[in-house]
């Protein structure tokens, strides 16, 4: 991953097309010319004398901050849908733009979604090391939820990081009882992660401003991974549902989708097989909808898992067959083993 410092910022003039399914292409925003280049003085205070309906300027002109929300939006998209390099192509601009205009904001949101995006390369020190720039800017600027948008993302990788820490050390244990007692410790470390991040997210969660309903949807989002990993399934898919209602109403369909995933995955650790298949089937429905290849195929992957588990290997042969024709039907994509 770049490090975004004023040098490279000088130096980056990449522009990047407009999402869409294909993909295709490379659109360019060109320079704006000043509106007023051909008109002569004289003639623009004819304009502004003479006519009383002549438009105003406006007090804040956003163009350039809106291109970035643009980047920036696109950019968490092709994250999710596993187009790590296009996603990491548009967070540039987007960074590139918010520092232009400096854009406190902006900069700070752009830090947590290159952080995601590090998150799911399993890039655990870039991960940290971005959301941890985001909540010092946010820090500098006394802005109180971006301090506590910036402490959930952080959460992600406690919950996630800190449940595998302890693990490592099995694998150097010389006996079975010592292999036993690193998981047992793993386990327990697990769970106190996941109780550290219910109460970080549901302390934070009041200082989200209703207007940032997506930020409150991962909040609910990561509670629900968090009651998961304490086995408090119940409350993990009405966690679940909360930030489903959320993206579904914004017509987020992909991250629907990934509720739906989520609450698939709940059901079938509780053994609720075939309700499982019930939340997968509409995990898949909303990937459909949004043409999600990547979704798509991890559903059908799970769905392989879930018909597994369930004692039914022929239906798992046929989705796992499935998963793997939507992955080869992608060159963006690389089919998983």
């Amino acid at each position: 991953m770049n490090q975004h410092n004023e040098s490279n910022i000088v130096n980056k003039t990449a522009c990047f097309p407009n999402l869409c399914r294909s993909f295709t292409g490379t659109g360019h925003f060109s320079c704006r010319k000043a509106l007023y280049k051909f008109c002569t003085l004289p003639v623009l205070a004819f304009f502004v004398l003479s006519c009383s309906s002549a438009p105003k300027r406006p007090s804040q002109i956003s163009t350039t901050y809106n291109l970035a929300v643009n980047q920036l939006d696109m950019g968490n998209v092709e994250s999710e849908r596993g187009n790590y390099k296009h996603a990491e192509n548009l967070l540039d601009e987007a960074w590139r733009l918010a520092v232009s205009v400096d854009s406190v904001e902006l900069r700070i949101l752009t830090q947590l979604s290159f952080g995601n995006l590090a998150f799911y390369q399993n890039n655990q020190a870039e991960a940290e090391k971005m959301w941890q720039r985001a909540l010092d800017e946010a820090n500098a600027e006394q802005n109180q939820e971006l301090i506590a948008l910036s402490k959930i993302y952080q959460s992600r990788g406690t919950l996630s990081w800190g449940s595998h820490a302890d693990v490592q050390e099995s694998v150097h244990s010389s006996t079975q009882n010592a292999k036993v007692g690193a998981q047992d410790t793993a386990q327990s470390n697990a769970q106190e992660n996941a109780r550290r991040v219910i109460q970080t997210v549901t302390e934070q969660m009041g200082y989200l401003k209703k207007s940032n309903q997506l930020y409150t949807a991962y909040a609910w989002l990561l509670l629900g991974f968090a009651k998961k990993q304490l086995g408090q399934w119940q409350q993990a898919e009405e966690h679940f549902k909360t930030a489903e209602k959320i993206h579904e109403d914004m017509l987020y369909l992909e991250l629907a989708a990934y509720d739906w995933y989520a609450i698939s995955s709940v059901r079938s650790v509780a053994g609720q097989y075939e309700q499982a298949v019930k939340a997968m089937q509409n995990a898949i429905s909303f990937d459909r909808r949004a043409e999600n290849t990547y979704g798509l195929g991890n559903d059908y992957l799970a769905l392989s898992e879930i018909y597994k588990k369930a004692g039914k290997p022929e239906q798992s042969q046929e989705a796992r067959n499935r998963s793997k024709e939507i992955f080869a039907s992608s060159s963006l994509l690389n089919t998983p083993d």
